[in-house]
């Protein structure tokens, strides 16, 4: 997000000062979001993978160890 704070100005009275909020149509499209979602996909992929290896070991516990 953005804020603006704009103070009026003396020399144009009819103007008013006021605070803008500029922020993005989707929170989505923050860079935040973009992160925290980048390190959830991560730790998913990793949980994957690790439940994918001891599915693999499960199956090939019958064989015996080389």
């Amino acid at each position: 997000m953005l804020f603006i704070i704009q103070e009026p100005n003396e020399i144009h009275p009819e103007q008013v000062g006021g605070m803008y909020v500029i922020r993005p149509k989707n929170y989505k499209e923050t860079p935040q979001y973009k992160a925290q979602e980048a390190k959830e996909q991560e730790k998913d992929k990793e949980r994957k993978q690790k439940e994918s290896q001891e599915a693999v070991k499960k199956r090939r516990s019958f064989l015996p160890e080389e």
